[in-house]
């Protein structure tokens, strides 16, 4: 996904991997709260463990349309400048 977001955008993003200790502490020098910290945490590793890989039609039944794909989302922040 991230090189599908990175072609998409043109910005040079990339995945980096970390074990939860050094995610943990680095975004806790940031300055980010431990309850925000855990919560992104427990998704990265939901995503990791491929729980959040399977694709439903969720959005097209409550919205009556279909989901955008990442490529087309158009809010990706400038690498960098998202926590």
């Amino acid at each position: 996904m991230v090189a599908r977001i990175a072609s998409a955008t043109g910005w040079p993003y990339r995945y980096v991997p970390e074990t939860v200790e050094e995610a943990f502490a680095r975004r806790w020098r940031l300055g980010v709260s431990g309850v925000q910290i855990e919560s992104w945490i427990s998704w990265y590793q939901a995503i990791a463990s491929g729980e959040l890989s399977a694709v439903t039609d969720v959005v097209p039944r409550i919205t009556g349309s279909p989901a955008t794909p990442a490529e087309r989302a158009g809010w990706w922040p400038a690498p960098k400048t998202a926590l």
